[in-house]
């Protein structure tokens, strides 16, 4: 429409032009009808052209958001396939002998405790496992520690996908908690990570059994600090 309204202005103007200088108002005018021909194939290309342009990017919209669902559809298969192998690999064992009726062993209930103490801990605090606190976690939990992971970090965002932890503050809560995990003989031990954008990032604390305690804290930045 703007281009057609321009059109009858510059016809307009012609035609005042025309007829202050004693030429024919019309033939003035007509000057601009020479411009008419190529402004009616740009109008009759948008029409026919703009419905394409639109159903394009449409189209393009939707394999986009086709995409990214079976990207997720395919990243929810393999976690799930890790989840099984997991379970297969810690768990079926301890399952097929106490499916079998035979009466557990000491150390097998022993076993049993530490397993669902293990498996609780990826449900609830699954950053841990990544940080490879597993094993620590777990030989900790033999020599008669409670060990208790926190994880109030995970925050999805809005376009779903997870906010990833520093690396930096990564790599200070794995040293350290490893670290306690394997002094620990006794008491308490907890590692926290603290939701994102706080000042102290994580913690860990090791309450003993005559009372004292040795709390670290990481800041954003990873660095460590202590205090009895």
């Amino acid at each position: 429409m703007a281009p057609w309204l321009g059109l009858a202005a510059e016809a307009v103007v012609y035609g005042w032009w025309g007829h202050s200088v004693g030429e024919p108002i019309l033939g003035s005018a007509a000057i601009v009808a020479i411009a008419i021909a190529p402004l009616t194939m740009a109008t009759l290309f948008s029409f026919t052209l703009r419905p394409t342009a639109r159903a394009v990017f449409a189209l393009r919209a939707q394999t986009m958001t086709q995409v990214a669902r079976l990207a997720a559809e395919a990243a929810a298969d393999d976690e799930r396939a890790t989840q099984v192998r997991m379970l297969d690999k810690v768990a079926r064992p301890m399952l097929e002998r106490i499916a079998s009726g035979a009466d557990l062993t000491a150390d097998e209930r022993i076993d049993c405790a530490l397993l669902e103490a293990h498996l609780r801990d990826r449900l609830r605090a699954p950053l841990m496992s990544a940080l490879d606190l597993d094993e620590p976690a777990y030989q900790a939990r033999r020599n008669g520690v409670e060990v208790v992971f926190i994880d109030d970090f995970r925050v999805d965002t809005a376009d779903g996908d997870v906010r990833p932890i520093d690396p930096r503050v990564a790599s200070a809560v794995s040293d350290l908690a490893t670290r306690v995990l394997d002094d620990a003989r006794e008491g308490q031990v907890y590692v926290r990570l603290s939701p994102p954008d706080r000042d102290v990032a994580a913690s860990v604390l090791h309450r003993r059994v005559d009372g004292t305690s040795v709390r670290s804290e990481i800041d954003r930045h990873g660095a460590v600090h202590t205090f009895c």
